[in-house]
């Protein structure tokens, strides 16, 4: 297979200064009592062997964000909601129009950022609202197979606009490659996370998603709050959703394998369990990360700001770069002229088939997207389906470039410990320039390893079963003969 090489000049990295991803405090947020689950639970029954289960969390509190983008005059709002019944060339003017808006929304916070990265600690008293993910468990139920040298608790977290469930058929591939005699590895439990605005997630956060977030960093008035909501999602708070996940929600103690389920509202380890995670890692699981896209971001940030929970990451076309991404003019367009709601499921998948892009995708991770991105609408509303993750929030999510471009940053001094599998298509997304994969691939070249695969960026829905595949081999690299771990 062939690989990502080194780059053959320089990339010159803008002197934007990148905020550290602030320490998870030790407090539990204050809520009244736990939102129920968006979606209706699903059958246990995932795979011969596994069981799934769905978990709400509360999020990483309070938000870095919130305290980070009260720095901001109040800007121009920009309505997310289209109107009922909308044709092709009004959708097409208000997309526009959209995109302009955020583009003079960015401008405007990139003359006001001061640059600093204020270092106060976050404190228990913020105001921030609570957040909450929703994460699936795959978990085995039984005795293992036979022996082997790895147990693994694997962490994933997708790309934008998609949802938990995409990661399904990879994960049943992984698990099947990993039964196999030959293999020295095998699945302990794979926890997959929807990020605050995505998925389940998305459902759970609505109020407080406000309309222009993630990684363009503003601070707006909310139309879904009527009270002023605010913005509240920034990639680094992403990032720190991961780490509250791993430190204080991921079971205390070595995984045990069990036909009962663990509750919906998992538990939060102790306090001392966590303060030990925190400074040493888990001594009880081998905890591996893998991320798609945006999502490899997420964890790659994550692993940077505690290096000791990970021992390796598997990033899947990952957007870190050396010079961020607006999208303004290629990303953002795109998901604003998404069409959203349709009459039923038979619908959507209809027109989804007709799509060429969504056409190419695998049979199974269509139907779960199908199944799964979409939400009933209420009959007093309507009625039919829509989607989770409205194409206002991911196109928000695709507007701004500051998160990856720290991630890239932060990357350079990640943890050697920490083994990187890269696993990149041929052609680089949205047609950035080649040097800047090679940059990002070789940004910590110790203890790593990469393979380009002949696929477009959206490799986990194209073909679940190739990625299984190379996961598996990265991971015979990397935890392998450490000889081959090398790029």
């Amino acid at each position: 297979m062939p690989s990502i090489p080194p780059p053959s000049t320089s990339v010159r990295v803008p002197p934007h200064p990148s905020r550290k991803v602030r320490d998870i405090p030790s407090v539990s947020p204050k809520f009244e009592s736990y939102p129920a689950l968006p979606s209706a639970p699903r059958s246990p029954h995932f795979i011969p062997g596994y069981n799934l289960t769905t978990h709400i969390i509360p999020s990483a509190y309070p938000r870095q964000s919130f305290r980070e983008l009260r720095r901001y005059p109040q800007l121009e709002s920009i309505s997310s909601f289209p109107p009922s019944a909308e044709g092709k060339t009004e959708r097409e003017a208000r997309a526009l129009d959209i995109r302009s808006k955020m583009k003079r929304k960015w401008d405007t916070i990139i003359h006001l950022r001061d640059g600093s990265d204020r270092s106060e600690a976050l404190g228990d008293d913020e105001e921030s609202p609570v957040l909450w993910n929703v994460v699936n468990r795959y978990a085995r139920i039984g005795p293992i197979k036979r022996k082997s040298d790895m147990a693994v608790t694997l962490i994933a977290v997708h790309a934008i606009g998609l949802h938990k469930e995409s990661w399904e058929p990879t994960i049943k591939h992984i698990i099947s490659l990993c039964d196999r005699p030959t293999s020295n590895i095998h699945v302990d439990e794979v926890w997959a996370l929807d990020p605050v605005n995505s998925g389940d997630s998305a459902l759970l956060n609505e109020k407080y998603l406000g309309d222009f977030c993630a990684f363009s960093f503003v601070f707006i008035v909310s139309p879904m709050d009527s009270d002023g909501g605010t913005g509240t999602v920034d990639g680094i708070d992403h990032a720190r959703d991961f780490l509250n996940f791993a430190e204080n929600f991921v079971p205390e103690g070595s995984f045990v394998a069990s036909p009962h389920p663990l509750p919906v509202y998992l538990d939060r380890v102790s306090s001392d369990c966590a303060s030990q995670r925190r400074k040493y890692g888990f001594h009880d699981r081998n905890v591996l990360g893998i991320g798609h896209s945006i999502g490899g971001c997420i964890i790659a940030s994550a692993a940077c700001a505690n290096p000791r929970l990970f021992q390796s990451l598997t990033l899947i076309d990952p957007m870190i770069l050396p010079h961020g991404n607006s999208g303004v003019d290629c990303l953002v367009l795109r998901p604003l002229l998404r069409r959203l709601s349709w009459s039923s499921r038979e619908e959507a998948k209809a027109h989804f088939s007709r799509n060429p892009g969504f056409k190419a995708w695998d049979p199974e991770v269509l139907d779960l997207y199908v199944q799964y991105a979409l939400v009933d609408i209420p009959r007093s509303e309507g009625g039919g389906v829509r989607l989770k993750m409205s194409g206002f929030q991911e196109a928000a999510d695709c507007a701004g470039s500051r998160f990856v471009q720290e991630t890239y940053q932060h990357l350079g001094r990640l943890d050697e410990k920490v083994k990187l599998r890269w696993i990149m298509p041929t052609v680089p997304l949205n047609g950035d320039p080649p040097e800047y994969r090679q940059a990002m691939v070789w940004r910590r070249p110790a203890n790593s390893s990469s393979v380009i695969l002949d696929l477009s960026h959206l490799m986990v829905q194209l073909a679940p079963r190739v990625i299984a595949k190379e996961v598996v081999a990265g991971w015979r690299v990397m935890h392998g003969d450490p000889a081959s771990s090398r790029l």
